[in-house]
């Protein structure tokens, strides 16, 4: 799984390079940086797995707990985001 998202990001981000260079901007451009992003994170992760000095139950343990951590903070982002824009459109519901 992790290469086909590493080759699926490696041509997202070919195709991404060559509509700039010919003046396309399209918001594929972005989706490509996004798939660029999370196949290096996935990558690293799975490099930072393989090296790391830690025995296999305590290391399964941390990075279930920095999981944890991360998936709640995301969905309190979420959270506040969608109150935002919550706010921000009916604000400009009531101006029209």
């Amino acid at each position: 799984m992790l290469d086909t998202i590493a080759k699926t990001a490696v041509v997202s981000s070919l195709i991404s390079m060559f509509n700039r260079a010919t003046g396309k901007k399209e918001a594929s451009d972005y989706m490509a940086a996004v798939g660029l992003v999370i196949a290096g994170a996935a990558i690293g992760a799975g490099a930072a797995l393989l090296f790391a000095p830690k025995p296999g139950v305590e290391l399964r343990s941390d990075v279930r707990d920095r999981v944890r951590k991360l998936t709640a903070n995301a969905g309190q982002k979420v959270a506040r985001v969608r109150d935002a824009v919550g706010e921000s459109a009916s604000s400009v519901l009531e101006q029209h």
